[in-house]
């Protein structure tokens, strides 16, 4: 209540608004009449089962104090606890299509935490048992990739636009939440960044942000819609990251390139991940 309260600004009307000290009295106090309410109730089956053995019954353990109630308060609340929560996760995704991933993920944190590079990912879904995070390790030639991704490898080199870029390693990072493919390609000049994310279903598409990227545009090309970022680098030079979702991928495009050669290039590698789909 305290960290939503520090998002008001002058302009809001909160004049009929309770205080969060009020509030939060208000809600011990509603705690402790229902804690008195337990106890009567309580009593009234004591006095029921007097002639019975007396069992160890769970509800008749020590309550755990402010823990138990606060638990019990959101377990009857869970409306509000939701409402809440899903405010938070638009605050921090800044897309009602985040929560909308997060329900079509089976999971309402899905999408609640960041990567370092600011791509929004998931935190906890639900029927995760082991918790799978760590680097398979950098691969120097196309035969060195495993072959669950060896295919995501394998599409670029059919990118025309890029003949004469050489392929230079790849790096395989699995999570609990995606598998990602890097992947550098090198020529004289440039060299340009290409990133697959593997979601294990089906994903929405979600307007993401980049530390020190500020987006720029978005266009179409045959019902598939890219996304533009840009960063002005300390020389000057501006890198360009585009991305377009298909399926329950995500492929990611960086490079210091022209604008509108690095955007034919993601076009043309939109063409070849549709046809492999494809086939």
């Amino acid at each position: 209540m305290k960290l939503l309260d520090n998002l008001k600004t002058e302009e809001d009307n909160i004049e009929d608004e309770l205080p969060v000290e009020e509030a939060l009295d208000d809600f011990w106090k509603h705690c402790e009449e229902r804690e008195e309410e337990e106890r009567l109730l309580l009593g009234t089956e004591e006095e029921k089962d007097k002639s019975e053995p007396v069992a160890e019954k769970e509800e008749d353990k020590p309550r755990e104090g402010k823990l138990h109630k606060v638990l019990w308060y959101f377990h009857r609340r869970r409306f509000v606890v939701v409402t809440v929560a899903l405010l938070v996760v638009m605050i921090l995704g800044g897309s009602w299509q985040v929560v909308a991933n997060a329900e079509k993920h089976g999971g309402f944190f899905w999408w609640m935490d960041k990567n370092e590079e600011g791509t929004t990912m998931i935190t906890a879904p639900e029927g995760v048992e082991d918790f799978v995070n760590f680097e398979v390790g950098k691969c120097y030639s196309i035969e060195e990739v495993p072959s669950e991704y060896s295919e995501y490898v394998r599409e670029l080199l059919e990118i025309k636009t890029i003949s004469d870029y050489s392929f230079d390693y790849a790096k395989i990072h699995k999570d609990q939440s995606d598998d990602t493919v890097s992947v550098l390609m090198k020529n004289d000049e440039n060299n340009i960044r290409f990133q697959i994310k593997i979601y294990p279903q089906e994903i929405l598409r979600v307007r993401e942000t980049y530390p020190g990227y500020v987006f720029e545009t978005e266009f179409e090309d045959e019902g598939i819609f890219f996304d533009v970022f840009s960063k002005e680098e300390i020389s000057g030079e501006n890198t360009y990251l585009m991305y377009f979702y298909y399926g329950k991928e995500k492929y990611i495009v960086m490079g210091r390139n022209d604008k509108s050669v690095l955007q034919d290039i993601v076009v043309e590698y939109k063409n070849v991940v549709l046809n492999h789909h494809n086939k």
